[in-house]
């Protein structure tokens, strides 16, 4: 006699999933949203002028970017510890030890 029903497991599993897949799609859509507004919203420079040229305005938010983020150091790990995995290349993972 079995104590569990398999089409029951099943119809929780989808039902996780989507509830999975609308909280990733949330989140998503909120972080697409917020970088368009970001790169779309005036500033006020240093010497209290409102910045509206976008060039200038996409120059300030990449500016907040640390130097680890830049994608020219971004190198994709091979598994071992030669010099040129990522984390001993002094890229994102460079402080961490393995």
């Amino acid at each position: 006699m079995c104590l569990h029903d398999d089409g029951a497991m099943m119809a929780a599993a989808v039902a996780a999933a989507q509830i999975a897949f609308w909280v990733d799609f949330g989140v998503d859509f909120y972080f697409w949203v917020d970088i368009v507004l970001n790169f779309n919203t005036p500033f006020y420079d240093a010497r209290g002028i409102l910045e509206i040229n976008r060039t200038r305005i996409a120059q300030e938010c990449v500016s907040f970017l640390p130097p680890r983020l830049s994608y020219s150091r971004l190198e994709f790990p091979r598994g071992d510890r030669s010099s040129n995995s990522l984390a001993n290349s002094g890229g994102l993972l460079s402080g961490c030890k393995g």
